[in-house]
This record gives structure tokens, C-alpha cells and sequence, in this order.
């Protein structure tokens, strides 16, 4: 079911066990029976690491005495971990008798953290001298040696892959009723899905969030995808969050674009600015998805304005995950499509595939030695277990646990522990794939796989890797794709 959220905040947290919660990583914020004796200390606890891209947006602890504490996010610059850090950011937080025991501090949007994937959680009393280090205070951007060790806990907001304007309180909104806008300066940059929305809304009515195809590159003759209906009311107007389910994605192509179509007067805030069109537009009550429409601009006031919403959106590496005439019969065996390349850092969310038949497959991650290498290894793998009950079109997320990291230039491959289940089109040609007979691999292992299989070189598997750029996340700012 499609989730509306209002307001999203996250904490780091302090606690004694780890905890399991979504978005939380720390120890649990408790009483205990130590508060630390020393000064002049920075700690940094290696276990706590976060698993991805995204921010701090507050803080959870426990005092029981008086004083001031930096709560801060640390950043390896390489495998010497406590010798080499840089400070990334940090909380001051003043304790006294008015807030000791259990203090949650939510964090203002401008004092956020932006963390990746790797960085960690520390603290440092202010104003006193650091163990291991020359100065009594620390500057962000700058590196310092550590080698000290402490736990300190905290939760987390994960980066989205976002398309359009920032989600922020505009002067206006459309007056008019039943209009629809396609903004030609977004364009989905991979094939992928849209995976929910942000926008920023005032005053109540419907809007359907929309994603659209051009006949052509910046034409406004256009095709609708799918659509999204976002009802607002008093009790939700302002910054929105709409997450969609796996069935209420959109699937979209590089080039596509979105829009929205409002059904009575507008809801979605917007500067209203003068100068060049930039939007496909007209007025209309609704739109059939599948149907083609001259968008032909006959809403001509305000041609340069920005609307606060954007699309949340996650990208296909892969083929189409489509029915196709051949699986593999051979058993044992491992494939790498040395096409399929990741074009950034990032992450594994999911997969979608096309499977026929019954068995076993381990979608996975390689990574080569050098550029078209079949020496690789092995970076991590989901083992899909297929049975008459899910044959067909398959597509599923990652727990966040699941999920694999991947460097720009690793590839997608897979291994048939028994026969093949991913449909494929067998062609003759040049051959693209590294390929083996092998029964299982374990992450880490490396191996040259050198194209034993050599029958149908040049064929597609419909297989497909969800996948979130952390290069491409920040494409949202207001100085950022648009002119």
C-alpha cells in the first residue's frame, strides 16, 4: 500500500546492545554503571560503520553527569583506520541538571551530516586536548590521528537517488484547475523505476505524480508511464514523502521525464519566473496511462518556474527482464556479462529477472582486475531459489543487511548451481561474456574465468540489478540540472 509520510527525522543512538532497528545503529540508551573517568579523549568505535550513503539528521544518548560532549561522524582515508581520519561533521551538545538521562536531539535540516558509505561514529570533549593529537579542537575537512576506541550510537537517513527541485516552500501555487506540466529540463538519466516522491505542498486538493515518455528528445508529444494520486489536506500539506510498493513502482527508460497533473487548482509550491518555456503543458482533467498527448503549451504564464517536487528513483543495470526463448541446460556453471557494467559507486538494492523452470541461481557481483579481465572476484551474491509458484517475472529488495556494495567498473553475473532458470537469447557473434564451469562460489574468492562456454557468445539474459548511484544522488539542488 502506498505510504504517505509527513516528516521523516533520524537519531543516533547510544546503547549497551546493538540494536536491530531500521535506520538505528549504536548501542542501546540506557542507564549504565560507568560514565568514562578520563578527558582530553576522542573516541572512534570501528564497529560502528555506516552501510551507506546518507545523513545524520540527530542524536540519542544517555548522561549522568554534567559537561559538553561533540557527538561526530569520522571518515578512514585508508585501511590504517585509527591513524588516518578526517572529521566529516559534529553535534555540540551541552549537558546539565535541566537534561540529564535520555536525550534526543533532532537535528535542523541545515545541520545534517552527510556521511558515506564507510564513515563512523565518535565523540570528543570540547575544549580539552585530544589524546594522540596536537590540537584541543578539530575542524572539519581536516585529518587527525586516533588511536583511541569508544562506543557511541546513532541512526540514520539514507540517501534517495532523487529528480527535480528542491522540496521547499515556494511563493506560489497554480491557481488554475485541471492542468498538466512535463519539465523538460529532468530526464531519467539509466533505464530504472520510480520508487515514491518528495514535494512540498500547500492548501488542500489531488495531484497525480506522473512519469512520462517523448517521441522524441525534448518533445512534448508524449506518452503516459504511470501515475501516482497524492490527496492533500491540511493534515499533511508541507513537505511530503510518498513511498511506493514494489507493485506501484514505475518503470522508465533513459530520456523519460516526469510531471504532474493537477485535478483541481494546484497544490504543488512553485517560483513563478519569466524568461524561456520549459515545460511541456496543457489544460486537461486526466490522462489514460499507455496514451499519447500533444502537451503543446497552452499555459504560458510563468514559463520558467520551479516546482518543489521530485521523483525518487533507483536505476536498472541489465537486460529487459522479458520472456525469452532459451535457458541454459548445462549444469555447474558461472557467467559475467562484461557489458553490464556499474558506471558509478554505489549500491545494490534488488533484482529483477525471468525465470522458467525450477532451481537455484546466485545473482552476483564481480569485480575484475582491469577493464574486460576475466581474472575477478567475487563482491557478493543473493541466492534465488525458483519454483513454479514464482516462475515468470521476478522482482524483490534487499534487507538492508543483503545489500552490495559495488565500485564503478564492477559487473553483474551469475551462477547455475544446477541447470539454468534465467530465459536468454541465444546469439551468434562476438563474445561478451567471462564464463566457467563451476559448482558454487564464496564471496571473496577471485578466479580466471575464462570462456569455457563458449556456445551463443553474444547472448542477453534477463537479469537486471537495482541499483543506487552514490555519485548521481545529489542531482536535486536548485544550481543542478535545470539551467
Amino acid at each position: 500500500m502506498m505510504q504517505i509520510i509527513v516528516a521523516v527525522l533520524v537519531a543516533f543512538v547510544v546503547k549497551s546492545e546493538l540494536t536491530e532497528a531500521a535506520s538505528e545503529m549504536g548501542w542501546t540508551t540506557s542507564d549504565h554503571t560507568h560514565t568514562h573517568w578520563g578527558s582530553s579523549l576522542v573516541f572512534v568505535d570501528k564497529r560502528l560503520v555506516f552501510p551507506f550513503n546518507g545523513a545524520v539528521t540527530g542524536w540519542k544518548l544517555y548522561s549522568r553527569v554534567q559537561g559538553t560532549v561533540l557527538l561526530q561522524v569520522w571518515r578512514p582515508n585508508g585501511d590504517d583506520i585509527c591513524t588516518d581520519m578526517q572529521l566529516v561533521g559534529q553535534t555540540e551538545v551541552v549537558v546539565d541538571d535541566s537534561n540529564l538521562g535520555l536525550l534526543s536531539i533532532d537535528l535542523d535540516p541545515d545541520n545534517h551530516i552527510d556521511v558515506q558509505y564507510g564513515d563512523m561514529i565518535g565523540w570528543n570533549s570540547k575544549n580539552v586536548k585530544v589524546a594522540n593529537s596536537s590540537s584541543s579542537s578539530h575542524t572539519e575537512g581536516q585529518s587527525y590521528d586516533l588511536d583511541t576506541k569508544y562506543s557511541l550510537n546513532v541512526v540514520y537517513e539514507e540517501d534517495d537517488v532523487q529528480l527535480g527541485w528542491d522540496t521547499v516552500y515556494r511563493e506560489f501555487v497554480d491557481s488554475g484547475s485541471s492542468q498538466v506540466f512535463v519539465d523538460k529540463r529532468f530526464t531519467f538519466p539509466l533505464r530504472g523505476e520510480i520508487i515514491g516522491w518528495k514535494l512540498f505542498t500547500r492548501g488542500q486538493g489531488m495531484v497525480n505524480l506522473q512519469a512520462w515518455r517523448p517521441a522524441s528528445e525534448g518533445s512534448c508529444s508524449v506518452t503516459l508511464l504511470g501515475e501516482t494520486e497524492v490527496v492533500v489536506s491540511e493534515n499533511n500539506a508541507g513537505l511530503m514523502s510518498v513511498e511506493l510498493d514494489i507493485e506501484e513502482r514505475i518503470a522508465v527508460e533513459q530520456g523519460d521525464m516526469f510531471g504532474w497533473s493537477d485535478q483541481g487548482k494546484g497544490v504543488i509550491t512553485a517560483d513563478m519566473k519569466s524568461g524561456t518555456q520549459y515545460h511541456c503543458n496543457k489544460y486537461q482533467s486526466s490522462a489514460t496511462v499507455g496514451q499519447r498527448y500533444d502537451l503543446d503549451g497552452e499555459i504560458g504564464w510563468g514559463p520558467e518556474r520551479k516546482y518543489s517536487v521530485q521523483a525518487v528513483y533507483q536505476g536498472l543495470l541489465g537486460w529487459d527482464e522479458v520472456n525469452r526463448a532459451y535457458t541454459d541446460s548445462g549444469s555447474g556453471q558461472v557467467f559475467i556479462d562484461k557489458r553490464l557494467v556499474f558506471p558509478d559507486d554505489g549500491i545494490v538494492t534488488g533484482w529483477q529477472l525471468y525465470t522458467r523452470g525450477k532451481g537455484t541461481v546466485f545473482l552476483q557481483i564481480w569485480r575484475p582486475a582491469s577493464q574486460e579481465s576475466c581474472d575477478v572476484q567475487l563482491v557478493g551474491q543473493t541466492k534465488v531459489t525458483v519454483k513454479s509458484s514464482n516462475n515468470g517475472f521476478m522482482s524483490f529488495d534487499l534487507s538492508e543487511d543483503d545489500r552490495i556494495h559495488v565500485k564503478a567498473g564492477d559487473l553483474i553475473g551469475w551462477n547455475n548451481p544446477g541447470k539454468g532458470v534465467i530465459t536468454a537469447d541465444m546469439n551468434s557473434g562476438e563474445q561478451h561474456h567471462c564464463s566457467t564451469y563451476r559448482g558454487t562460489v564464496t564471496v571473496g574468492e577471485s578466479d580466471d574465468l575464462s570462456d569455457v562456454i563458449g556456445w551463443g557468445p553474444n547472448r542477453k539474459y534477463s537479469l537486471s540489478a537495482k541499483f543506487k548511484s552514490y555519485t548521481n544522488a545529489d542531482i536535486t539542488n536548485e544550481d543542478g540540472i535545470g539551467p
